[in-house]
């Protein structure tokens, strides 16, 4: 069971945080009688269990413990093993999981018309085909004969791939936003922006006074899975005297300008982490929208070529079979 993680809940995390309460005694308001994968988690931090074990090392594995509750574990590890004031940290996590909700039903609204509309097209075939056989007999004897059932399975088979086809197209304004994360560009993740996760968890690592290179072997031990390779890079170039700037991979270039600047003139690199994240979202979201408006004139490509066929040879052949056989041709 996935994990149900509600606005709620975050609330009541953020109320226990700010008045005095440990990231610990947070999750254990939450309760463990949940019924959900989450609700086991906070058991076990309930029985003893440390959370940033849990975190560590059972969480990247965990099915059913879904983006929201993953988020949130994660920030308060980061939380509780660098010392940070877990309240802000929790805001931060909030603001992205808002982000990434009102991406998630943008895709769904741009897209609703796009979907619809197929799913119209795929069912008159089907329509027709059932109004045919119900008023022509002979478009009947042609659908129960040889030729007939052959045409019957080739348009069935148009309309099964077009159907595909459709939910492919469809499928790529999500993948759309996802390729815009400089460290997940393939959407291993399957969901949310990974990389603008750990840009956050290392504000709030560095907004306890970590320097980026202790705070991204931090991220690399806590954070979203698909970021951890690069974070343990960054950890080890800093580790062995490489500057900032210089140990960030080629895919964060904006944040290493951003430390670089911090670096020289010993401004904090925390706003600007949290800000760089926000707009790794805002990207994601316009390419969500450039990918939506693309998809009506993609749906076009699977409409014209499978359905319409797939119409002609399941509504179309049976009449022109009827007709035919009520002129004595033999057919």
């Amino acid at each position: 069971m996935a994990d149900v993680l509600t606005a709620a809940d975050l609330l009541v995390v953020r109320a226990c945080l700010a008045a005095g309460g440990s990231p610990t005694q947070s999750l254990a308001v939450l309760g463990c009688d949940r019924g959900d994968r989450l609700g086991h988690l906070i058991a076990l931090v309930g029985a003893g269990r440390p959370l940033v074990d849990i975190v560590g090392d059972d969480l990247p594995g965990r099915a059913g413990v879904g983006q929201a509750a993953g988020a949130l574990l994660r920030c308060l590890a980061v939380a509780e093993v660098s010392g940070a004031a877990a309240g802000p940290a929790v805001e931060a996590i909030v603001e992205g999981l808002g982000a990434q909700v009102r991406l998630d039903r943008v895709v769904a609204a741009r897209t609703a018309d796009a979907r619809l509309t197929a799913h119209l097209l795929l069912a008159l075939p089907l329509i027709g085909t059932a109004l045919v056989a119900a008023v022509d007999p002979g478009a009947r004897t042609f659908m129960v004969s040889p030729l007939g059932v052959v045409v019957a399975v080739v348009g069935v088979a148009m309309m099964a791939l077009a159907l595909l086809w459709s939910r492919a197209l469809t499928a790529r304004v999500g993948r759309a936003a996802r390729r815009t994360d400089p460290l997940d560009p393939t959407g291993r993740d399957g969901t949310g922006l990974p990389t603008a996760e750990a840009l956050e968890l290392l504000g709030v690592a560095t907004a306890a006074g970590m320097a980026v290179g202790p705070a991204a072997a931090l991220v690399a031990r806590f954070g979203p899975p698909p970021v951890r390779p690069a974070m343990t890079a960054i950890a080890t170039r800093s580790a062995a005297g490489t500057t900032p700037a210089e140990a960030l991979p080629d895919a964060l270039a904006e944040l290493a300008a951003v430390v670089d600047v911090a670096d020289r003139w010993g401004a904090p690199v925390t706003p600007s982490l949290r800000l760089l994240a926000a707009d790794l979202r805002e990207r994601a979201h316009l390419a969500a929208e450039a990918a939506a408006e693309r998809l009506a004139v993609h749906l076009v490509f699977p409409t014209t070529l499978l359905l319409v066929p797939a119409f002609g040879l399941l509504v179309v052949a049976p009449l022109v079979a009827s007709a035919l056989a009520g002129l004595d041709l033999g057919l």
